[in-house]
């Protein structure tokens, strides 16, 4: 089980390396028995556990309730643009701008303000099918570590 998982999310990345797959098509699609979706599942985990799968849960885009489980191949160790600390620096000397900018503004009797603020995740999983079909797509933090299902701080 573990080859036809491997071989399976090999031939996505192919088509969309970053893309995600349900645990559900891997096991067969709707067809799949429970059985099948515990085989895969297990398979998952050993494959997660030599780190040649990456696993996470998204939520269903029209039901916020059930958990999905995700997988795609190890794509190897992501690193950010922006340490957390430059991120931090960025954020304050915008906000620093955007007080003189306001200033500016009110002082020629302008009604509009400028604003910095936190947008939350920038990155989005897309899940997608067996085929290469994007399903929906959910916002993630790809921080090493960081499940799909925990939202960027």
């Amino acid at each position: 089980m573990q080859r036809e998982v491997m071989a399976a999310l090999a031939r996505v990345a192919e088509i969309r390396p970053e893309g995600w797959v349900l645990l559900r098509d891997l096991a067969g699609g709707r067809e799949a028995s429970r059985s099948d979706v515990e085989k895969t599942r297990r398979a998952m985990r050993r494959l997660a556990d030599e780190r040649l799968i990456e696993m996470g849960y998204v939520y269903a885009p029209d039901d916020n309730s059930s958990r999905l489980l995700v997988a795609r191949k190890f794509l190897g160790t992501w690193k950010p643009n922006l340490t957390d600390k430059e991120d931090e620096q960025l954020y304050t000397y915008l906000w620093i701008e955007t007080e003189k900018a306001n200033e500016q503004l009110q002082l020629l009797g302008s009604r509009y303000r400028v604003k910095v603020e936190y947008v939350g995740p920038a990155y989005q999983a897309q899940v997608i099918s067996l085929g290469g079909t994007p399903l929906f797509e959910y916002p993630y933090d790809p921080r090493p570590g960081a499940s799909l299902d925990k939202p960027m701080r």
